[in-house]
């Protein structure tokens, strides 16, 4: 759990004998990004802690202190000067009167505004400006479906409108605790779980009193307050939620740790944005999670003792991606893809991260988490819940492996004997839904012993028997044993013994010799000692899949540095893509998993831990991966490819063009038209492709769904080893002047057709120049022109039905060559370092003129309803030659290179930041006979030799 946006704090609960002291508590939430905290009542540990951190403090007064602080403003002073006054350097947010008071039948019911009277004059009169509240529940509010009719029970009313006259005076909120799991604990006959979850993906409920949709069940909950608060007064106040969280265990199927995972990822992710709720709309919503621990004392249901984010030894509950800084599951997909990567592993279920990989055709290796493992293991319906929600619900994800557990420490664990009767529930589980996924477990290479020579490698005495029942499974399934294979920990450990090229694979001699096999590198050998081990309890015929193995890039001297981690992966990948194997399973490639993907800057164990990534958090390589890249591919970033045209009597054939592209590691390209030719050439190389229906052929397309069909056929469906990316119908037709142009949207729904029918998901659209857009200053003002709207208003509403891009030709280098009086040269080539366009609109802030250009175009697009579409770049360039001082290869390679950087990261453009901008550079070559202006036979990145026109430094 990371803090989003400044409005997410945590409860620091403290009723559990096991809890770490408050300095290593508060250490944790400041590693966590967690700027503000709960605290139920005073703790001069937890205090002082929390002095000089900076974090936000909402304090507590006991439910016990309320009467007497209702009846003695002596003791509401002394109260102060002791929990708030003494403890000058911590930051208090609030001060909460009393937690969860049953109005009215509490004792304390009456005294709860005078204490917040005697509290608010105590810190007045200290110099304090604190705010004073209470905190309530959803007990006290009857009525609360549809939210509109929410209001404070009867016995409550009065009490709650005096505290509410007291919040409005003072502009204070009122505190409230939500929690979605418990209504639906209660009713989930007739609650959706994904209501509860924050996972419908439609309006569930629609309030018949104002008509506000609703497809989460926290917004109508905190509607149905903000409800009962209008009701009596409180129109002008807001909530801040105390409360909110879902329990891990002890509850069936519903307190699972997937289930509190995705609530409470989702509900940070909700509250954190400007959505706000349908009553209050356009705000982030505070909202602090509850609990930081897992509390083992706490009384009542033993639920209540498993809501925290963490075990007490503060190891996540919630294991998965360990950065609160990393890209969103679909821009890391979009990378793994951009890269040619065909396999993932995650270590636990995530819904986002399944979502984005469906369709991706990417392979996953999926991990139960080392919690739930005695579950699933005792409890076959749990396991078949869990293979209902984690692997039938994602039937376009292709699953690999499902591993029970990472690196379970055999026999000391709990979980040991639980591995494998819960192999066996998932396995009849999956064959019962029809599925023949390999279930297996991971395992740490520390179970084996005796590893040198590799043919004396076992399983350890503790270990064996567990391991010996797993193997059995695995043979009587045909599943692979997954290990993580370190050569790194074991180097570090043991210097003495282990040569530095032993472990990196750079070794020009025989290091080992055993039983006549000899050994170049270390990872080898520990793998054959895996495999001794292996058959020595009956798993001859098992084979070995590598899930982790990587070398740290920082945090451990002259050891774990960028270069050591380069060589290593490199060499890995060249290894274990190639067919040599292992000196005992020679003759066949080695299934491995590199880790890790990103630097993980939350991750809690030592330092190093967190530098295994490939990858920087702004998904920029930490160092270059070269070789053999069919595990991961190119340092060029994926969102960047090449239009390849072909106008000129002199260009490279076909096959050596792609050669040189995939010596550039670019992986994506736009043909203006189909060439069998290059087809063929694209055949089996991962590049994906971008094809064009040529502007002549529309109106066959667009009048004739056979010939459309015919199309498909002979330039998509006979080329099945190509990577189809886009099928666009025409490029910058000339709308509505041109008399195909009512036939474009019947072309794309006439493709689309032939290709589903197919079975062939290749997204359809078209190809326009900034030109329709008119208004283009500023951005916001963007519009499709009036002869040109309603075509684009139809292609829009169909690209929206198919989330499909439209793909756009944006050229700075025209529109500053058009009005460089009005237009700077270094805002055209991406070179301002200042804020050269503030739209008056919006107040979005423009630097360059690219993303200027690209948001007047989103403006158009969702003037015509096209809110949810992206755009494609699909040409953008700027020539090298032939107009003067602008059409210059100093101008060119500025522009180019600055393009390349701008689109490659995720800062987006004001409009739609956060992501980067796939983009197709115009163009490969300088095409000697393109008909038109001089400077349209200079925009190439390539002479025809193939010699570079000015160097391009790829990402």
């Amino acid at each position: 759990m990371h803090a989003e946006a400044a409005v997410v704090g945590v409860n620091y609960g403290m009723v559990g004998d096991n809890l770490p002291p408050p300095t290593a508590v508060v250490n944790l939430l400041k590693s966590k990004n967690v700027d503000k905290v709960r605290l139920f009542s005073p703790d001069s540990n937890a205090l002082n802690a929390l002095r000089g951190s900076g974090i936000g403090v909402v304090l507590g007064v006991p439910n016990s202190d309320v009467q007497t602080m209702g009846n003695d403003p002596s003791f509401a002073r002394n109260w102060v000067n002791t929990n708030v006054v003494a403890f000058s350097n911590v930051q208090f947010r609030y001060i909460s009167v009393g937690n969860e008071i049953n109005i009215p039948t509490a004792a304390e019911s009456d005294f709860i505004l005078p204490a917040m009277n005697n509290i608010r004059d105590a810190l007045r009169a200290a110099g304090r400006t604190t705010q004073v509240s209470t905190t309530t529940f959803m007990g006290l509010v009857v009525d609360s479906f549809p939210p509109s009719r929410g209001r404070f029970s009867d016995g409550a009313e009065n009490i709650m409108r005096s505290i509410v006259r007291f919040l409005v005076d003072n502009r204070t909120p009122l505190l409230v605790n939500i929690y979605p799991y418990f209504a639906y604990s209660r009713n989930p006959q007739e609650i959706g779980l994904d209501y509860a979850l924050f996972t419908a993906n439609r309006v569930v409920a629609t309030d018949s009193g104002n008509g506000l949709q609703y497809s989460n069940l926290f917004d109508a909950m905190t509607d149905a307050v903000y409800a009962a608060m209008d009701r009596v007064g409180g129109s002008s106040i807001d909530i801040v939620i105390t409360e909110s969280g879902w329990p891990s265990g002890q509850n069936g199927n519903i307190a699972t740790i997937t289930n509190a995972k995705t609530y409470v990822t989702n509900l940070i992710s909700h509250v954190s944005g400007t959505n706000g709720t349908p009553r209050r709309p356009g705000r982030s919503i505070e909202t602090y999670i509850f609990a930081l621990f897992n509390e083992n004392q706490k009384d009542g249901l033993p639920t209540e003792q498993h809501f925290g984010l963490y075990y007490p030894d503060m190891r996540p509950i919630y294991p998965g991606r360990n950065g609160n800084n990393l890209p969103s599951p679909t821009e890391v997909v979009e990378l793994l893809r951009s890269r040619n990567v065909d396999r993932v592993r995650l270590f636990s279920p995530d819904t986002d991260a399944l979502d984005a990989l469906r369709g991706s055709g990417i392979q996953v290796v999926h991990g139960v988490p080392n919690p739930d493992v005695r579950r699933i293991g005792n409890d076959p319906e749990f396991a078949r819940n869990w293979v209902n929600n984690n692997v039938l619900a994602f039937n376009d994800v292709q699953f690999r492996y499902i591993s029970v557990g990472n690196e379970i420490e055999i026999p000391s664990a709990a979980e040991s004997n639980a591995i494998l009767p819960a192999m066996k529930n998932l396995n009849d589980a999956l064959r019962a839904a029809g599925k023949t996924i390999a279930v297996s477990t991971t395992i740490k290479f520390s179970l084996v012993e005796d590893s040198s020579p590799p043919s004396s490698g076992r399983f350890s005495d503790g270990s064996e028997s567990i391991m010996r029942s797993i193997v059995e499974f695995l043979l009587a399934n045909g599943s692979p044993l997954l290990v993580n294979i370190y050569p790194y920990f074991s180097y570090n450990d043991n210097q003495q013994q282990i040569p530095l090229d032993f472990a990196l694979f750079t070794a020009d001699r025989v290091v080992v010799t055993d039983n006549g096999l000899q050994y170049r590198n270390l990872f080898d050998a520990m793998t054959d000692a895996a495999y001794a081990a292996i058959e020595k309890v009956g798993g001859s015929n098992v084979d070995i899949v590598v899930a982790e193995s990587g070398w740290p890039s920082g945090e451990n001297g002259n050891i774990a540095t960028i270069p050591n981690a380069q060589t290593y992966v490199n060499k890995l990948i060249s290894h274990v893509t190639g067919t040599s194997g292992t000196p005992k399973k020679p003759g066949k490639s080695i299934e491995t998993y590199i880790f890790a993907l990103f630097d993980e800057n939350m991750k809690d164990d030592p330092p190093t831990e967190r530098h295994f990534g490939l990858y920087f958090p702004d998904m920029t390589e930490i160092y270059p991966l070269k070789g053999n890249q069919s595990l991961i591919k190119g340092n060029m970033s994926g969102n960047v490819g090449v239009n390849y045209g072909r106008q000129g009597n002199n260009l490279p054939s076909p096959a050596a063009v792609i050669n040189l592209i995939r010596s550039r590691n670019i992986s994506r390209i736009r043909l203006f038209s189909p060439d069998s030719d290059v087809l063929n050439a694209l055949r089996g190389t991962g590049i994906g492709v971008v094809l064009n229906v040529p502007n002549p052929d529309i109106q066959r397309i667009g009048t004739d769904p056979d010939f459309a069909g015919d199309w498909i056929w002979k330039n998509v469906l006979s080329y099945s080893d190509v990577q189809y990316r886009y099928i666009s119908v025409g490029n910058e037709i000339d709308i509505p002047h041109s008399p195909v142009s009512n036939l474009i949207l019947p072309g794309i729904k006439n493709l689309h057709n032939a290709l589903r029918a197919a079975g062939n998901n290749t997204p359809v659209s078209t190809t326009i120049a900034t030109s329709p857009v008119v208004d283009a200053f500023p951005p916001s003002n963007g519009r499709f022109s009036d002869g040109s709207r309603d075509i684009m208003r139809s292609i829009v509403e169909f690209l929206v039905a198919n989330r499909s891009p439209l793909l756009v030709n944006v050229y700075p280098y025209f529109a500053y060559s058009l009005n460089q009086q009005q237009i700077q040269l270094d805002y055209a080539n991406f070179t301002a370092n200042r804020v050269v366009v503030t739209d008056s609109n919006n107040g979005l802030q423009y630097r360059n003129l690219f993303d200027a250009l690209t948001d007047a175009t989103y403006s158009a697009i969702e003037k015509v309803g096209g809110w949810g579409v992206d755009i494609v770049i699909t040409e953008s360039g700027w020539p090298s030659a032939e107009n003067g001082n602008i059409a210059t290869i100093q101008n060119a390679s500025t522009y180019i290179n600055n393009l390349i950087w701008h689109v490659s990261g995720t800062s987006g453009t004001p409009k739609r930041p956060g992501k980067s901008i796939e983009t197709y550079i115009f163009a490969l070559f300088n095409e000697n006979i393109k008909p038109g202006a001089r400077d349209e036979q200079h925009f190439g990145l390539y002479y025809p030799d193939m010699g570079e026109v000015y160097p391009v430094t790829f990402r």
